[in-house]
């Protein structure tokens, strides 16, 4: 709870009062600068200002010390001083005290006959009646009540005054002299608060009626006079202004508040008077003293506090009601525990959240890295926050830098990226933003962080944070590091471009081979791969690119000739390769041509529809293998066919071995391509991959001609012959050997059995003549094909 110190102070009008040093009292008039001391009543301590003192202990001295009066006022103006005890029972048994009043132009002093907790100090320019001020002040236990409460409302003022002279300090002002000089948004806020608390024109004057912004008092219900624009105060109604008329009819009394001034002084201020009065001029000031012991506080958490910076520090007490006293503690000192060396600091001040107190350093140029005792002062004893403060200065995050690790991870569409950050302590970093680098890149976006030890928590060169890439774009950015000194460093990343993408992996390159290996890399992103080629960790093989598109692109690999088979390497990026036995290699395919083909094939044709046998002669072959057939024209290719060695499948295909580097394979080449393809061979292990794919024969789908029957239908050319069989409509001309043969004009009919006009000449070349066929796409000067009948 505060305890209040009035201080009643009058003197000459402000009109003729010099300015203040040190403060301008926005918004009032100066009105003059004095000095008020305290003096222990224990021997050897120094004299304390009085608004630096909590307790005015009996036998305490009150030392007076004018600094700067008008020359008038070295006349006749007096003061008084007028106490009250701090002891409320003491306070309602014997009320209030009026001292012998002093001249006001030589120093002087009063001994305080008790324990005070209200002082007042009454200064008139035109002399002071001492009987009638008592008088006034004895007769009326409601003016001592509202009196104090009027010095309570000035500590408020002043204490607010003091606080945001305070703020004005801690801001950081850049000179600009392209600017005119204006008043700072503190001074703006100190010119508000000085005409709205002014004790003159917005508290309860207690002596005159007037008007109140703050909790009413009784004084304040009976007043129904209200003060001119100028601050000048009237008696008005109630039972307390009369009195007042009634014991000074002739004074006007006009309220002043203190401001700091010079070493241990104070200017004080009053109401700016526009008017001219006959009155004798009385001038109020007031304060309050807390009147009890030091407040007790301790270190609630060990954080670190940033050398030459602001900060909070954690505090705990057991008495809530501390609290507001932390401000009211002066001289702070941060005691260094290693040399016991003392160092001021500006103080503590409490911050909105109990539990937290400011700490400024930002002046402190004398404080090094260490560990340190907190003291201040309370009167004259020393108030000590228990615990050790650790001090240690903000790194220099300049020297920030993502580690190497980091930055392979920054890949665009990687997703959530974990990223440290070394080179400096980050223990005071609070806050960390990314935006990207350029005149556009004005958007910040914050990112969470984390610290191993925690915000403050001692040196940490170790910051981690993560960073979603699938929402950046790849290009340059800016991590913006925010200290709690409120300075910002900006460190420079790059989020790189989303890598290739292989498929499959590994790669297989096979031993031995000396020559370069063509191989295929397919996946996505191939095209930002480096032209001058690419090469393995341990420069094992050296990778030259070829042209390509985006997800398909032609290498050349060669190898060391000291790489082994089952060796794996790895290219930077995620490229990889397996090193394998030589390739299987099919050295020949002999096929077996069944007997009862329905009509005669050419060189290097396989029938379709029909199983046929393959002999194979192959080397590096290892189990397990496979037989691959294929078409080379994809166009004419029915899908992948593939069988395994060893297999048999119950339509007579198959694929044996046959001995050394022989095999033998069955299949119907219609289930591989269709009729026209060129049919291929590979072999391919699972250790080595497939062999080069070896040409087999031309797939043809023949005919089957069941009979052969004349009509006696004839034709232009010869006579009509019915055909029946299946797959007649490939014939596209029928004849007899060594004749170009006649067109085939008429669709066969029947679904499952087929029937075909065809017209042949007449005579035959002989009775017993075979017939000769032409398949529909063959080249109609070629040879026809015997059917066989």
């Amino acid at each position: 709870m505060l305890i209040l110190l009035p201080l009643l102070f009058a003197t000459l009008s402000a009109q003729t009062a010099p300015q203040a040093q040190q403060r301008s009292c926005l918004g009032t008039s100066t009105v003059g600068t004095i000095r008020l001391l305290v003096k222990s009543p224990i021997p050897g301590r120094n004299p304390l200002p009085l608004r630096a003192v909590h307790n005015l202990p009996e036998k305490s001295v009150l030392t007076y010390e004018p600094i700067q009066l008008p020359d008038n006022l070295k006349k006749n103006s007096k003061l008084a001083l007028m106490i009250l005890p701090a002891d409320p029972d003491t306070r309602a048994a014997e009320g209030a005290t009026v001292l012998e009043p002093r001249s006001a132009d030589a120093p002087t002093e009063w001994t305080m006959p008790f324990r005070v907790g209200t002082l007042l100090l009454v200064f008139a320019p035109q002399g002071l009646d001492e009987k009638r001020v008592t008088n006034l002040v004895s007769r009326d236990e409601a003016l001592i009540d509202d009196l104090a409460l009027y010095a309570s409302r000035t500590v408020e003022l002043e204490n607010a005054l003091d606080s945001l002279n305070a703020l004005d300090d801690e801001q950081e002002i850049v000179d600009d002299p392209t600017k005119a000089l204006g008043a700072s948004p503190v001074e703006e806020a100190l010119l508000t608060l000085t005409r709205t608390l002014n004790p003159s024109s917005a508290f309860f004057n207690p002596l005159n009626g007037g008007r109140t912004v703050g909790p009413v008092t009784r004084a304040g219900l009976a007043a129904t006079m209200t003060m001119d624009n100028a601050g000048a105060i009237f008696p008005g109604g109630g039972a307390l202004s009369m009195a007042k008329q009634w014991l000074l009819p002739d004074s006007e009394f006009r309220t002043v508040y203190a401001e700091a001034a010079l070493p241990d002084g104070m200017t004080f201020c009053s109401q700016k008077l526009l008017t001219r009065t006959r009155n004798r001029l009385v001038y109020l000031w007031g304060y309050q003293l807390l009147s009890r012991s030091a407040p007790k506080f301790e270190q609630a958490r060990n954080l670190t506090i940033p050398a030459g910076a602001r900060s909070a520090v954690p505090l705990k007490t057991a008495n809530p009601q501390d609290w507001p006293l932390l401000d009211r503690v002066r001289e702070w000192t941060l005691v260094d525990l290693a040399t016991n060396r003392e160092v001021s600091i500006p103080g503590l001040r409490t911050l909105s959240a109990k539990g937290w107190a400011k700490i400024d350093l930002r002046n402190a140029q004398h404080v090094v890295p260490g560990n340190y005792r907190l003291v201040g002062h309370w009167d004259w004893d020393k108030v000590n926050i228990a615990g050790t403060w650790r001090i240690a200065p903000p790194g220099d995050l300049r020297n920030a830098r993502p580690t190497p690790d980091s930055l392979h991870r920054l890949t665009e569409n990687s997703g959530m990226a974990p990223i440290e950050l070394a080179g400096t302590d980050f223990q005071f970093v609070e806050k960390v933003t990314l935006k990207r680098a350029g005149r556009l890149g004005a958007i910040e976006n914050p990112l969470e962080f984390r610290l191993p030890q925690g915000f403050r928590g001692g040196p940490q060169n170790r910051l981690e944070l993560e960073i979603n890439t699938s929402a950046y774009r790849a290009g340059d950015y800016l991590l913006a590091l925010e200290q709690i000194s409120g300075k910002t460093t900006e460190v420079p990343l790059r989020i790189a471009p989303e890598p290739p993408k292989f498929d499959p992996q590994p790669i297989r390159l096979h031993e031995g081979d000396p020559k370069p290996q063509r191989i295929t890399l397919r996946g996505s992103g191939l095209s930002r791969l480096e032209p001058k080629g690419l090469e393995t960790a341990g420069h094992e093989a050296k990778i030259q690119l070829l042209d390509g598109t985006d997800t398909e692109r032609d290498a050349v690999v060669t190898l060391a000739a000291n790489i082994k088979r089952g060796a794996r390497l790895t290219v930077p990026g995620g490229l990889q390769f397996q090193v394998t036995g030589p390739k299987p290699k099919i050295l020949s395919v002999t096929p077996t041509l069944p007997d009862d083909l329905p009509a005669a094939l050419r060189d290097k044709e396989v029938p379709s529809g029909a199983v046929v046998p393959f002999a194979i002669q192959a080397e590096n072959v290892e189990a397990p293998a496979s037989l691959i057939a294929s078409c080379s024209d994809p166009v004419k290719a029915l899908g992948p066919w593939r069988i395994r060695l060893g297999e048999r499948r119950s339509n007579g295909t198959k694929f044996d071995s046959a001995g050394k580097q022989a095999y033998f394979a069955a299949l119907d080449p219609g289930e591989v391509a269709q009729s026209g393809c060129d049919l291929q061979f590979a072999i391919e292990t699972e250790a080595a991959g497939a062999s080069a794919p070896v040409a087999v024969g031309k797939v043809v789908r023949l005919p089957k001609i069941q009979s052969f029957t004349w009509t006696d239908e004839k034709s232009t050319n010869g006579f009509v012959a019915l055909l029946k069989g299946t797959d007649l409509e490939l014939i596209e001309k029928a004849g007899w050997e060594n004749q170009p043969g006649a067109a085939v004009t008429a669709a066969p009919k029947g679904a499952e059995v087929q029937t075909l006009r065809v017209t042949l000449p007449w005579p035959s070349p002989s009775p017993l003549a075979p017939l000769y066929i032409w398949l529909r796409g063959e080249e109609a000067a070629g040879a026809g094909r015997k059917v066989t009948r």
